[in-house]
């Protein structure tokens, strides 16, 4: 599942390729993506049409409240954030010097906040450099994201924290491998 970098650099390069343009021929190569309405009413309508926008839809924003879960399973609930996913949690939470495993009420108002930064400054890293290319990805073009080479500590467990020196770990959160330097995240 792409997460919100990817799918933004998606978005950016189809935005170039498509403003202005109509459509001529329309095919559902995929039927099944397409749930309403029905794929040969969406290719019917899509005929002759201009495309005015592209966009898409996932925001910067946190809700963490008092809950007592765990920060990586918050960060997961697309109710809360949208857009985030196993890398950019582990990546982020490494950034904030935070513990994905920690509860989210006992962070402090600092914490969420350097959190919060930390959320936004990755995925926007992330974008520019038009995503993480860690398993299939592609962009439009068929080429892959860069940001994989800028991973701190995602698929990086047993490799030295590029910070501290300490030893990346693995545990699993939230049903995820989840990867966090004991030494720099509290």
């Amino acid at each position: 599942m792409p997460e919100l970098p990817e799918v933004e650099t998606v978005a950016r390069d189809l935005r170039d390729a498509l403003l202005g343009r109509r459509f001529e021929r329309v095919e559902a190569t995929h039927p099944k993506i397409v749930r309403f309405p029905a794929p040969e009413v969406f290719c019917q309508h899509l005929m002759g049409r201009r495309v005015d926008a592209v966009d898409r839809w996932g925001k910067f924003i946190i809700v963490l409240g008092n809950t007592r879960r765990q920060l990586k399973a918050v960060l997961f609930d697309q109710a809360r954030v949208a857009g985030l996913g196993n890398i950019y949690i582990d990546e982020a939470c490494h950034r904030a010097g935070v513990r994905p495993q920690r509860r989210c009420h006992r962070l402090t108002p600092a914490q969420r906040r350097t959190l919060h930064d930390a959320i936004q400054s990755v995925l926007t890293e992330a974008v520019r450099n038009r995503g993480s290319s860690v398993d299939n990805y592609r962009d439009v073009w068929n080429a892959k994201g860069r940001h994989q080479e800028a991973l701190q500590v995602y698929g990086r467990a047993g490799q030295p924290c590029l910070r501290c020196g300490a030893v990346l770990r693995k545990v699993t959160l939230a049903q995820r491998t989840t990867v966090f330097c004991p030494g720099c995240q509290r």
